[in-house]
């Protein structure tokens, strides 16, 4: 695997997204989060100005699904999240893929 330091932010997310749905095809919940979890983690917080923070505020609502074990939900959530977060951070750095 690639030293983590020199793939950018963007395509750790990106990496992050594909293998956390392939985890979540093989049932491989737990994985799949923390692809996912790895993907979100690469991209930093994501702000909005002067608005509420909904990406934030379903990232707490599936850190919560998981704790409750309710692990598919979680997964859903997550990856819609991190979807979002990824098109957020292209149109922050002026980057597409």
């Amino acid at each position: 695997m690639p030293d983590v330091e020199r793939r950018s932010p963007l395509r750790i997310a990106v990496e992050g997204l594909t293998e956390g749905r392939m985890a979540a095809a093989r049932g491989a919940l737990e994985e799949a989060l923390d692809a996912l979890g790895r993907g979100l983690a690469a991209l930093g917080p994501i702000r909005r100005q002067g608005v509420l923070d909904p990406l934030g505020l379903r990232l707490a609502l599936a850190v919560r699904a998981q704790a409750e074990g309710r692990l598919a939900a979680a997964v859903a959530e997550m990856e819609e999240i991190l979807e979002e977060g990824i098109a957020e951070y292209e149109g922050r750095d002026g980057v597409r893929s």
